[in-house]
């Protein structure tokens, strides 16, 4: 053999090793990622960007973890705490301005709030005359009295996600939507023409980008298509916590909390499939639960379709209910 085609024969042959070196590493990363008992955990307060394309591996890839070695229990507690939580966000005087004109009737709000087993108390009524200012705290006595008046500034308040956003020129009447047809028995709806709350554009801005990456389970739309109760509630939520200074990463976690209490059972599945591939819920990111694969009606369904394929749904509590477009 000539020395060129020894040459040739060796730089072949060192090509052929590297090649194969690369893909025995490509493998070896591909197998940890996917092995690894936290696959895409995120730092909730440092970490804003979510990791779709991990989350979408997990629904193909089987369970690590069998519905006998799960805490159903303790995963209920971590979904719903005992103890109330107190939400980076606080009153203002706009409750005040949504009584006043009517938008958010007072003798109506009573009368829902009985209906749904909640009491108007006298805490909740300084906060509707515009004389508390307090975090706005989340519980299980408590949830139907935030859930309506966020839906109120939601769905009221002068913003352009209301005004030029989805709600409005998606090709049928606004007024016909689960949120703003719906809305009639609380009050006078004023649909984006109160100036409850004000943003500069920097803020403003964060809503959009917000209200265009978050769900809830009932239906199929972003937050930017606030067509049901709980959208507008969580736009309310998003403008207000904006208006006060919160980051981002503030108003996910914040919006999280809201989700799970309004959605309980279908944010008790999520945190089975997570366990199930050995993540604690609590190590899941905000935007990453927010998103459409968890947080949508879609999404939440193929959640209960891996549940059930697996045989790690026999304590869930999930139910659907739809009330969007």
């Amino acid at each position: 053999m000539s020395k060129r085609s020894k040459h040739s024969f060796a730089v072949k042959k060192n090509k052929a090793i590297v090649i194969s070196l690369l893909s025995l590493l490509i493998v070896l990363v591909v197998l940890t990622m996917f092995l690894s008992n936290k696959p895409y955990s995120i730092n909730q307060q440092q970490s804003t960007s979510s990791t779709p394309q991990n989350t979408l591996i997990l629904f193909d890839a089987p369970p690590t973890i069998n519905a006998s070695q799960i805490n159903f229990k303790a995963i209920a507690t971590e979904i719903i705490p005992n103890n109330s939580v107190v939400l980076d966000a606080h009153w203002g005087h706009w409750v005040k301005m949504l009584i006043s004109t009517n938008a958010l009737n007072e003798s109506i709000l009573k009368l829902a709030l009985n209906a749904s087993g909640e009491q108007l108390t006298p805490y909740e009524i300084n906060i509707l005359n515009g004389t508390s200012n307090t975090n706005i705290i989340l519980n299980q006595s408590n949830n139907e009295f935030v859930l309506i008046v966020m839906w109120s500034l939601g769905i009221n308040n002068n913003n352009s996600v209301i005004n030029n956003g989805k709600l409005t020129h998606y090709g049928g009447s606004p007024y016909n939507l689960a949120s703003t047809g719906g809305y009639s028995p609380l009050g006078t709806l004023q649909l984006g023409k109160l100036n409850l709350i004000s943003m500069n554009p920097a803020e403003q801005s964060m809503v959009w980008a917000i209200t265009n990456e978050v769900y809830r389970p009932c239906c199929d739309n972003p937050t930017s298509f606030p067509d049901c109760n709980h959208g507008a509630a969580s736009l309310g939520l998003i403008e207000l916590m904006a208006s006060q200074g919160a980051n981002k990463a503030a108003i996910l976690n914040s919006l999280e909390a809201f989700n799970e209490f309004n959605f309980p059972g279908q944010y008790y599945d999520d945190a089975i499939f997570f366990a199930a591939h050995g993540v604690k819920f609590s190590n899941v990111a905000p935007e990453t639960l927010l998103d459409y694969n968890f947080s949508s009606f879609t999404g939440y369904s193929n959640v209960q379709k891996y549940l059930n394929k697996y045989n790690l749904l026999p304590l869930s509590k999930g139910n659907i209910s739809g009330c969007g477009v």
